[in-house]
C-alpha cells in the first residue's frame, strides 16, 4: 500500500504566518503614520505659503502700498504695510480685503477682518497699528488647529510656538 503525502499547511503553520504578518503590519502602520503629515499641518503650511505669496505681491504693488512716491503725505516708504490709505478703517481690514481678493473664498467679511477659503481655512486679521497678525483656523468648529503669523510693516513674516515648529521641521508630522 502506497502512502500519499498531502501538500497542505498545518493549522499551526497558518496561525504562525498570520501572526507574523500582523506584527509586520502593525510596525508598518506606525512607520507610515509618522511619514504622512496630518491634514491640519498640511492645511496650515498651505495657508502660510499663500500668506507669503500674498504679502510679497502686496508689498511690491505700488497701487496698494506705494509709500512716499505715491502718497507723499504718509511719510511711509515704498512697501510699508502700515500705510492705511483711504477707504479702510485699519491696516488689518485693508490687508484682509486685498488678501481675500487673491484667495479663493467661500465667504468674506473684511469689515470684521475675516474670510474663509474654499479649502475651509478661516483667516482672521488683527493689528496693533504697525504689525498685522494673521490667524489661521484649519479645523473650523473643531478644537485646536489654530495657528498664527505676524507680518511687520516691511512685509517680514514671523511665527512662534506650534506654527514655527511645523514650518521649521518638515519631518515632524505628529
Amino acid at each position: 500500500m502506497k502512502l500519499h503525502k498531502k501538500n497542505a499547511f498545518t493549522l499551526a503553520e497558518v496561525l504562525i504566518t498570520l501572526g507574523v504578518i500582523g506584527i509586520v503590519a502593525v510596525i508598518l502602520m506606525g512607520i507610515i503614520g509618522s511619514i504622512i503629515p496630518s491634514r491640519e499641518k498640511v492645511m496650515f503650511k498651505k495657508a502660510y505659503n499663500n500668506l507669503e505669496q500674498i504679502t510679497e505681491a502686496l508689498v511690491n504693488n505700488a497701487d496698494y502700498y506705494g509709500g512716499d512716491d505715491t502718497y507723499p503725505e504718509s511719510g511711509k516708504g515704498p512697501g510699508d504695510l502700515s500705510y492705511l490709505g483711504s477707504g479702510y478703517t485699519s491696516i488689518s481690514e485693508k490687508f484682509c480685503t486685498l488678501a481675500a481678493d487673491m484667495v479663493d473664498t467661500n465667504s468674506t467679511s473684511c469689515g470684521s477682518k475675516t474670510f474663509t477659503g474654499t479649502d475651509g481655512v478661516v483667516w482672521t486679521f488683527s493689528d496693533n497699528g504697525s504689525t498685522i497678525t494673521c490667524t489661521f483656523d484649519v479645523n473650523g468648529a473643531k478644537a485646536g488647529g489654530t495657528y498664527s503669523a505676524s507680518i511687520s510693516s516691511d512685509g517680514v513674516i514671523s511665527t512662534g510656538g506650534d506654527s514655527n515648529s511645523i514650518l521649521s521641521s518638515p519631518y515632524q508630522n505628529r
